[in-house]
C-alpha cells in the first residue's frame, strides 16, 4: 500500500521509477506547442531576425492543430488503440492545445478603435468576420480530414473490404 503522503502529493509521479503524471505531461505539451505558435506566428525576431507569418501564420497553425487532434481522436477511440491517455495529455490537449489559440486568433483580428471612419470601420469588421469564419471552416474540415486519416492509419478501420487487419 502506498504510503498516504505519496498518494495525495502534488507530485505524485515524480520519482525515477513512476511516469510523469498527465499534468505534467499537458504542461510539456503546452510549453512546446506554443513555443512553435509563437515562432509561426510572431516569428523569432529576438532569436533570427524572422518576423513570422501573422495572420496566414496563425490560420495555418490552427488548421494543422485541428488535423492533428482529429487524427488523435479517431485514435484514442478505438476499442484497440494506439493512442493511449498520456499520448493524448502530452500531444492533444498540451501540445495542440498551445499550438491552437482561438484567443490569438480574436487578437490577430481585434478591429480597432472608431477613427470616425465608419467605411473603414465596417470593412475591418467584415474582414475579421470573414477571417474567424475561414478559420473555423477550415478548422472543421482539417478535423474531419484528420479523423479519417486517424481511422486509417491508427485504428484499422481505414482498410478496403476482404483485407486482412
Amino acid at each position: 500500500m502506498k504510503d498516504r503522503r505519496e498518494a495525495f502529493s502534488p507530485v505524485a509521479g515524480a520519482n525515477s521509477r513512476q511516469p510523469l503524471p498527465a499534468i505534467a505531461l499537458v504542461a510539456l505539451g503546452g510549453l512546446a506547442g506554443s513555443l512553435l505558435r509563437w515562432i509561426v506566428v510572431d516569428g523569432a525576431v529576438p532569436l533570427t531576425g524572422w518576423s513570422g507569418w501573422g495572420r496566414p501564420g496563425l490560420l495555418a497553425v490552427n488548421v494543422l492543430g485541428a488535423v492533428v487532434l482529429g487524427w488523435l481522436a479517431a485514435g484514442a477511440s478505438a476499442s484497440r488503440s494506439r493512442i493511449t491517455q498520456r499520448h493524448y495529455a502530452l500531444f492533444g490537449t498540451g501540445a495542440m492545445g498551445g499550438l491552437t489559440s482561438y484567443s490569438a486568433l480574436a487578437a490577430v483580428v481585434g478591429i480597432p478603435g472608431s477613427s470616425g471612419d465608419s467605411v473603414a470601420l465596417a470593412g475591418a469588421a467584415l474582414g475579421a468576420a470573414g477571417y474567424i469564419a475561414l478559420s473555423q471552416a477550415l478548422g472543421l474540415v482539417g478535423a474531419l480530414a484528420g479523423w479519417r486519416l486517424g481511422e486509417a492509419t491508427l485504428t484499422g478501420h481505414g482498410r478496403g473490404r476482404g483485407q486482412k487487419k
